[in-house]
C-alpha cells in the first residue's frame, strides 16, 4: 500500500510539473506577444508619444508581474522535482524492503515445510513405538496372568 501511495505521489507531482511547465510556456508566449504589441505600438505612425508611453507602462507592469509569476513557477517546478526524486528514493527503499521480506518469508516457508516433514516422521516413529509398547504390554499381561 505504501508503494502505491508513493507511485501516486510521484505521478501527481509529475502531472503538476507538466502543468506548471505548460503554464510557463504559455506565459512566455504571452510575453512575446506583448513585446510584439509594444513594437507595433512604437512603429505605428498614427500613435502619439503619450499613447505609446501608456501602452509601454502597462506592458512593462504586466511583464514585471509575469516575470515574478515565472520565477514562482520555476521555484515550484524545482520543489516538485526534488519531492519526486525523494519519493522515487522512498519507493526504491520500500521495494528493497519488500524484496527482503519476501526472501525472509520464503526461507520461513521452507523451514515450516521442513518442520512439517520432521513432524510427520515423528508421528510415524511415535506410532511405531506405541505399537511396540502395545505388543510388549500384551506380552506382560499374558505373562502376569500365567504367573497368577
Amino acid at each position: 500500500a505504501s508503494q502505491h501511495a508513493l507511485l501516486a505521489a510521484i505521478s501527481s507531482s509529475q502531472e503538476e510539473i507538466d502543468n506548471l511547465k505548460q503554464q510557463l510556456f504559455d506565459q512566455e508566449l504571452k510575453h512575446k506577444n506583448i513585446v510584439n504589441e509594444l513594437q507595433n505600438a512604437l512603429n505605428h505612425s498614427n500613435s502619439t508619444n503619450a499613447e505609446s508611453s501608456e501602452k509601454l507602462t502597462a506592458a512593462s507592469a504586466e511583464i514585471e508581474l509575469m516575470t515574478t509569476t515565472n520565477t514562482d513557477l520555476t521555484k515550484r517546478i524545482n520543489e516538485l522535482e526534488v519531492s519526486t526524486a525523494e519519493s522515487a528514493m522512498k519507493l526504491a527503499e520500500t521495494t528493497a524492503s519488500l524484496d527482503n521480506l519476501n526472501s525472509f518469508n520464503s526461507e520461513l516457508s521452507q523451514r515450516v515445510s521442513s518442520l512439517e516433514e520432521d513432524k510427520a516422521g515423528l508421528k510415524k516413529s511415535n506410532a511405531s513405538i506405541v505399537d511396540e509398547l502395545t505388543v510388549k504390554n500384551s506380552l506382560i499381561e499374558t505373562l502376569q496372568s500365567k504367573l497368577d
